[in-house]
């Protein structure tokens, strides 16, 4: 239902469509919990509050006592988050206990970079994973290499997106910063969603 909503902005840039968009991404994010697994990176984003020093990441324990305490509390969707949740070693661990205990909806909030490999694709659907929350601020490889810190990953992060869409059935939820440096690329960056809704269907 959200990939579809998210599609639909790209018929036309009329503003007609964001309410219903908006509408839909309420309902399907209503009562998410929010995991932060830690702060460590696998980027330096220029405009990331999070500085070098941040570099934590919480333990398995303590991150399953968290998530069954949220359970208690009535949360029934999740998203894992960071940080970069995908370079937490017991992020598929983690993942799996949720399922186990009962969260409904579980979804995974990344800047894509491990995904570029659709065997870790695999491995996270195996686990329980339903939909991806994808960082991606603009559609220009310079410019999204330079927003990474000058890290030559959009090669990477298109690739997993293409995965994603390719073999999951998971809803993508794109989002970006808009900044002077992607400001002037919205309109592309809606061709480009549409390029990708023409080609994954």
């Amino acid at each position: 239902m959200v990939r579809t909503s998210l599609w639909a902005l790209r018929e036309t840039l009329d503003t007609r469509h964001v309410p219903a968009l908006r509408s839909a991404l309420e309902a399907y994010l209503d009562g998410l919990f929010k995991l932060e697994l830690g702060y460590a990176c696998n980027l330096a984003c220029t405009y990331c509050s999070a500085g070098p020093d941040y570099k934590g990441l919480r333990s398995l324990a303590e991150l399953r006592r968290v998530v069954e305490r949220a359970f208690e509390l009535g949360y029934r969707k999740i998203a894992f988050s960071g940080g970069e949740p995908t370079i937490h070693p017991d992020l598929l661990e983690l993942v799996a206990h949720t399922k186990r205990i009962g969260f409904e909806l579980r979804l995974l909030a990344t800047n894509g970079v491990k995904l570029a490999d659709e065997g870790y694709i695999r491995e996270l659907a195996l686990a329980g994973i339903q939909g991806a929350i994808f960082s991606l601020d603009v559609f220009d490889e310079e410019k999204q290499d330079g927003l990474f810190g000058g890290a030559n990953r959009y090669p990477d992060v298109i690739r997993a997106l293409n995965g994603i869409l390719g073999t999951t059935d998971w809803p993508v939820i794109l989002t970006a910063v808009v900044n002077r440096v992607t400001a002037d690329h919205l309109t592309q960056y809606v061709e480009a969603v549409a390029a990708l809704q023409e080609k994954h269907g």
